[in-house]
């Protein structure tokens, strides 16, 4: 069964002050967030079925393209649908570092999913400083 608690929304708090209010939940989260159920917030079963359904809606909408598709998100979008498209169990979704702007290219192809780039930040190399 999940853990439930954090009473308070943890939206605009310091991880500092999450540590310290709710650091048994927090390192549960860390651990495996479809375990924990935050009260008034989604939790990630919820998450995870509406990343897929919007995923799948993309892709069906340019089934029959022969092109990339270029989606811009954000990293944890990226990792729960990785995890997902390759039956990676979710408590390794940490696992998957994805930096800010950086690429990430899942192919789907025939019945077969390949990750064929991820995290990849080369383009921003020369304006880094």
């Amino acid at each position: 069964s999940a853990l439930r608690g954090l009473k308070e929304r943890p939206e605009g708090k310091k991880i500092e002050e999450i540590k310290r209010k709710n650091g048994s939940l927090l390192s549960s989260w860390l651990v495996d967030p479809s375990t924990v159920v935050i009260e008034e917030a989604e939790d990630f079963c919820c998450f995870l079925k509406r990343v897929t359904e919007t995923f799948q809606r993309i892709l069906q909408l340019h089934s029959s393209e022969e092109r990339e598709i270029i989606v811009v998100t954000h990293g944890v979008v990226l990792s729960t649908f990785i995890c997902h498209s390759l039956d990676i169990p979710l408590r390794n979704i940490w696992c998957l570092k994805i930096d800010n702007a950086s690429i990430n290219r899942i192919v789907f192809h025939e019945k077969r999913v390949y990750l064929t780039c991820l995290n990849d930040t080369g383009h921003l190399k020369d304006r880094r400083s």
